[in-house]
């Protein structure tokens, strides 16, 4: 009975062991394939620029956009520059010129609730900034200014 008890449990571990290893090797084999097609994505396939406007994409097939905005002729973020999530909702609203963060700026949390929006001049925050909890209620500001 307990040479019948050992093969049993020899057995049940040795099946285990074997699921195991193949788990890794299957997991080994996903992330390489992954890591083979994230590779074969060329990043200059994930930008369209049209006029002014640059469009960033999250794929190559160019039905998600990450980031689109105006650039100057410097090819400087310039003007209005809108940040997605993955999922296609609007993350953050910002405005440069010539490169430099300039205007009215806001950041939306996942849920899309506000984070905290205000102004910049010259890459620099002035004035209210006003900051919201993970339900879109305010939460406090800061004055830039009085700093």
């Amino acid at each position: 009975m307990k040479l019948a008890w050992i093969l049993l449990c020899s057995l049940l571990i040795w099946g285990c062991s074997d699921s195991a290893e193949d788990g890794k090797k299957k997991k080994n084999n996903d992330s390489e394939n992954s890591s083979q097609t994230e590779a074969a994505v060329n990043p200059e396939d994930l930008v369209e620029v049209v006029g002014s406007t640059y469009t960033e994409y999250y794929d190559a097939a160019k039905t998600k956009i990450k980031f689109q905005g105006t650039r100057d002729d410097n090819e400087q973020r310039h003007g209005k520059w809108v940040f997605y999530r993955e999922d296609g909702k609007e993350s953050s609203i910002s405005h440069y010129k010539h490169g430099v963060l300039h205007g009215f700026s806001q950041v939306k949390r996942p849920n899309g609730a506000f984070y905290y929006h205000g102004e910049y001049e010259d890459g620099k925050k002035i004035g209210v900034w006003k900051y919201y909890d993970e339900k879109g209620k305010f939460s406090h500001e800061i004055n830039f200014d009085e700093e």
